[in-house]
């Protein structure tokens, strides 16, 4: 739904299309596992079979019925999905507590618990991304096979074997970056290591970057060969496919061109020196650190912004002269009513 709205706000026929089709096989999906037979993900703890599988046919009666109330009452009210969702979440937490109690050791139990509900509040707080809270969840309680969510551990990787998950970046927020480095750079491993590289461990060993694509571009173009990096999330067990499926639910992969337009997963750049330069992405980061906006928690945040001014803004963005005057506009306009909508919108 989170793509229905999108096409629509950017008038896509096509993605509208798509999203539509999409809704239209997770209903059917959502009705076939409440009614008949409900999926499992992950490995399920011995003598745990009948609990899941309740919990997975409840969850899927949850979700085709807010499909339905959200198809019926229409627009406002998807727009207030993640807050229903994260109530849902709190509904399916404590029906499963009321289903798997005594099937599960009581610390086993809670742990599961905490997560859910930590991973729930932390989307409630998010703009954008998708519920993955439960699945993770559910991973985590039966063994972590489908998406370990690792710890802080920072390591060197050269930043050619780094693949990212964007198709563009912002050259002049980029140039930047390179400026701020090089004036670290008698601390140079130092401030690398304040702004390490965002990962995921893909399938094969591949590193996917998630966060932090400016930093990797703005240190090879200044001639470095390795960046810190800290993987967040392996996934390396999941086929290719699957892998790009689980990167789309969490909120991890967007493949946008510099005209705004969603692009296949096989767009994608094998490294970020085949990143391509968009000026509103550039636009949108300085008009943010001129307090145009407060900066959301997720990445697709950055292109609703660039794709906001991409739509307001115009001018030559790539000389010097068109570029202020169109970041004077950029920063007056995210601080107007029309940009009330987007994520860490401040007001006039």
């Amino acid at each position: 739904m989170l793509k229905e709205i999108q096409a629509v706000e950017q008038r896509n026929a096509i993605a509208l299309g798509d999203a539509v089709l999409g809704l239209g096989r997770h209903l059917l999906h959502s009705f076939w596992g409440g009614l008949v037979h409900a999926w499992l993900v992950g490995n399920v703890p011995p003598g745990f079979e009948n609990e899941a599988r309740r919990f997975a046919r409840l969850t899927a009666q949850s979700a085709s019925t807010t499909d339905i109330c959200m198809g019926v009452l229409g627009g406002k009210l998807k727009r207030l999905e993640l807050l229903s969702t994260w109530l849902d979440d709190a509904l399916l937490i404590v029906r499963w507590h009321a289903l798997a109690c005594g099937a599960m050791p009581s610390s086993r139990m809670s742990s599961w618990l905490r997560s859910c509900a930590a991973q729930s509040r932390a989307r409630s707080r998010s703009p954008c991304g998708t519920n993955v809270a439960l699945r993770v969840a559910w991973d985590d309680a039966s063994g972590g096979e489908q998406g370990d969510v690792m710890g802080s551990h920072r390591k060197m990787e050269l930043i050619k074997a780094l693949h990212p998950t964007q198709l563009t970046l912002g050259m002049d927020h980029v140039r930047q970056k390179m400026d701020a480095s090089q004036a670290h750079e008698a601390t140079r491993q130092e401030f690398m290591e304040r702004h390490p590289v965002k990962a995921v461990l893909g399938p094969n060993g591949q590193l996917y970057i998630i966060d932090h694509h400016h930093w990797a571009r703005a240190w090879l173009e200044l001639g470095k060969e390795q960046t810190p990096i800290v993987v967040v999330r392996d996934l390396h067990k999941l086929g290719t496919s699957a892998f790009w499926q689980r990167m789309s639910e969490l909120g991890d992969v967007h493949p946008y061109d510099e005209h705004g337009v969603r692009r296949s997963i096989s767009a994608l750049p094998p490294t970020v020196e085949g990143m391509i330069d968009d000026p509103y992405r550039s636009l949108a980061a300085f008009a943010r650190n001129a307090g145009g906006y407060r900066k959301p928690k997720c990445a697709y945040a950055d292109f609703q912004w660039a794709a906001f001014f991409r739509k307001h803004v115009k001018g030559d963005l790539r000389t010097r002269h068109g570029f202020a005057q169109a970041l004077a506009d950029a920063t007056r306009l995210a601080r107007s009513r029309a940009a009330r909508k987007l994520p860490g919108y401040l007001g006039a």
